[in-house]
């Protein structure tokens, strides 16, 4: 979860150079019909690829933008990125996909330098300075259900509270 991965190195960052934080996001977001916490967490109908994934990665965009300017005031920048399209797939793994969608896949995607050349131009390239935007194919987007945004940085702040560092509090006791 990129969330517990930011608050547990979260000194760390504010210690380093570069104080940057790129959650890696997918354009599969703009597919969303509808949004509703209650439905991201326990979703009613599973449809690979249009459903709870594209759900959870606008969530990822909208909970980087809501903590955009919490993270600010500690000299931190964060935003979200669709690094495209990028032939992921291994050998002998199931992905999830039909196997039409894979052969389709492997001829549309790009290797994953490409992705990887993505990151690091939203990490360091023109938008550096930019902090909660969603950046498509290198250009700021603009985000659906952004109401949302701080409800799910709330529910996620939630979880990690209870979830992670109340079970992290009875180890320690």
């Amino acid at each position: 979860m990129p969330y517990l991965i930011l608050m547990e190195l979260k000194e760390l960052l504010k210690n380093g150079r570069l104080k940057t934080v790129i959650n890696t996001s997918s354009q599969v977001l703009k597919f969303t019909k509808e949004f509703s916490i209650e439905n991201l967490e326990h979703p009613t109908a599973f449809r690979k690829m249009v459903g709870p994934y594209a759900t959870s990665k606008l969530a990822l965009s909208l909970w980087t933008q809501a903590m955009a300017p919490q993270l600010a005031r500690e000299g931190i920048k964060i935003r979200s990125v669709d690094p495209g399209l990028n032939n992921t797939l291994k050998k002998g793994k199931d992905s999830g996909m039909p196997l039409w969608f894979q052969l389709l896949f492997r001829i549309l995607s790009s290797p994953p330098t490409h992705g990887a050349d993505q990151l690091y131009e939203a990490a360091l390239g023109k938008h550096r300075d930019k902090s909660g935007v969603f950046l498509l194919k290198g250009r700021v987007a603009d985000l659906k259900f952004t109401e949302y945004a701080q409800r799910v940085l709330d529910r996620i702040t939630d979880i990690y509270k209870h979830e992670f560092l109340g079970r992290s509090a009875q180890v320690h006791s």
